[in-house]
This record gives structure tokens, sequence and C-alpha cells, in this order.
């Protein structure tokens, strides 16, 4: 038998796109999903999207801490179509068709049970940033737009995606580290915003859900006093329905895409996407070059044709802009008749 290259195997999976096939279902996300629970050095079953069953081994990472002790830690990795058809890229050496990956690295502070001045640090700081929010300019702004647009009983829960850890990996002295650290606060705040704003025009509880497997015990301690409930794995995606308004800001998964092919929620809160690419600043073959498919030139969520064409479904405007909180972000409303 002779085995494709890797050409070959790209234009196969591109032909597979065109035809319709989707690249993301729940019963992949799933089924990775609860591998990715499963021993290190087990085989672990991924579905691809040519409809067949990969046997991947997943082995124990070579790394150790320097005093020997460590955590192994898993979670999913989505490959968008650009991804998927870029033969350098690297989950061509595991399972070239399948877009949902399990990763496995080693991480003991993911777990680490915070110290109560740790706690309470990370309470202060984000109830701060709470009142630097509602008192911006930029929430004014965003409240008045949101509150117009959205249609409060259709919306029954939020489901945010990787609006990143209330305590960064940098000191606080750090320039790049209080700037993440203040992202993610002030996201927190707008979902917490867009709950309180469709509940009280409803009369009813919002349920408020978010995924970042970054996320540490401390982040998800404060974030549930205050209203969240933490989704294990991959479980944000796999609730989210046509009665959820879903939040994300620049995730680092082609969140857009795997939307597109497994949901159409109400209403989306999200970056906008940025001026598209020349295909030649991005490592693709010359056969998709050549195509009209669009792609954004560094942004991890990007746009694909099927996204695009999800969005003729909703009615769309520009809902926020502040260039060190979030960037542009859009608000998209599904049209009435497409209910």
């Amino acid at each position: 038998m002779t085995v494709p290259c890797k050409s070959e195997m790209a234009q196969e999976m591109w032909a597979l796109y065109q035809k319709g096939e989707p690249l993301f279902t729940r019963k992949m996300i799933e089924n990775a999903d609860n591998q990715a629970r499963l021993t290190l050095g087990k085989e672990m079953l991924l579905y691809g999207i040519d409809g067949r069953k990969y046997t991947v081994t997943y082995d124990e990472p070579e790394y150790k801490f320097k005093d020997g002790s460590s955590i192994y830690v898993s979670g999913l990795s989505f490959r968008g179509i650009h991804m998927m058809t870029n033969t350098n890229e690297y989950g061509w050496k595991i399972a070239p068709f399948c877009s949902t990956l399990i990763l496995v690295c080693k991480d003991r502070t993911r777990y680490k049970e915070p110290s109560s001045s740790e706690l309470d640090a990370v309470r202060a700081r984000f109830q701060d940033q709470q009142v630097t929010w509602h008192n911006s300019k930029t929430y004014s702004r965003f409240v008045t737009k949101f509150e117009a647009a959205i249609v409060p009983d259709r919306v029954e829960k939020i489901v945010c995606f990787g609006l990143g850890r209330l305590m960064s990996l940098w000191d606080t002295s750090h320039v790049h580290g209080t700037q993440n650290r203040e992202r993610a606060w002030v996201q927190h705040a707008m979902a917490l915003t867009m709950a309180k704003c469709i509940g009280l025009a409803s009369g009813r509880k919002i349920s408020l859900y978010t995924q970042d497997p970054d996320y540490r015990s401390v982040d998800k301690k404060v974030l549930e006093e205050v209203g969240f409930t933490i989704c294990d794995g991959s479980k944000g995606l796999l609730m989210t329905d046509e009665r959820t308004l879903v939040f994300s800001v620049a995730p680092l998964m082609p969140l857009k895409q795997i939307i597109a092919d497994i949901a159409r929620p109400e209403a989306t809160v999200w970056d906008m996407p940025h001026q598209q690419a020349n295909f030649a600043s991005r490592a693709v073959p010359d056969w998709i070059k050549e195509n009209r498919e669009l792609f954004t030139s560094y942004n991890i969520n990007e746009e694909s044709s099927r996204s695009l064409a999800m969005k003729e479904n909703y009615n769309m405007q520009q809902i926020a802009s502040s260039r060190s909180w979030f960037g542009n972000l859009e608000l998209l409303v599904k049209k009435q008749d497409c209910r």
C-alpha cells in the first residue's frame, strides 16, 4: 500500500471541507474530552474529519521539574481549516486528519491550593477592577448598545471561553503581567455585566459559565464566588446551544469555526476579524493560495467561509472598543427569520 504524501492528504482534507464535511462535531469533542482523562501512555481513540477512527499513544513527557516532582495535565487542542491544511503544523506529527487533539504537559501549579492571602489579594484587585470598568465610558457605551440589540427572552445562559487567568503568570511589577491581568479582570467583569443586563430585562436568572484550561485554583474560587460556574475540559462547547450567548476575546482556539460547525447560538460577543491576510504571509500550500477562502493574518480565532456564512444569519454591529482591555468586539444577534 502506498502511503500518501502530506500534500495529497492536505488536498484530501481541503476537498472534504469544500464538500461540507464538518471539521468539528460534538461527538469528536466529547470523545476527545473523555479520552484526555485516561492514563498517559495508553492508546487513545480520536475521530477524524474523514469519518475514520485514529489510535494515538500519548507518552509521558520527558522533562521533569528540578525537584523531580510533576503533575500531568492534559487538555484539548483544536485545529481550524488553515492549520489542518498546513503541512508544517505540529498536528501532522500526531494525527493529520483530526481537528481535535489531546495535549499533555507537566504543570504543578494548576491544582495548587491558594493561600488565604492570595485569595484576598485577587478578590480585592478584581473588585477594584470591576469598579474601574463600571465607571468607564466604555462600560456606558457598551451597556447602551447591548441592551438595545439583545433579545433577553431568547438567552438562558452565557458561556465564556478563554477570558484568561485572574492571577497572571507574571509578577505585578512587570508591565505585561499587569496588562494581562487587567484584560482578564475586565473581560470577566464584562460577562457579569451582560448576565445582569439580560437578567433584569427578562426577569430570570441567567446562568454564567466559563471555560479556560489555564485557570488555577485561585481563579476558580474567586470566579465561583461572584457567580461563574467553571466548565471542566471542553464542557462549555458541549453546552452551547440556540439559547446561549457566547462570549470570548481572541481565544487560543478557532472558536468561530467550532461554533459554526456545532451550534447556532442566539448571540455572540467576540473579537472582530483582523484585516484578511495575504496568503503568502502564512506557510500554506500554493494550491490553497489560489482559493478564495479567507483567513486572518495572525489571530488564532480565525474566520473561515463557514463562520462568515453563519454571520449572514445574524445582525452584526461593533459593540465595544478598547485597545488595552479587549480590542474591537462585535455583537451578533440572530435574525428573527433565522430562529
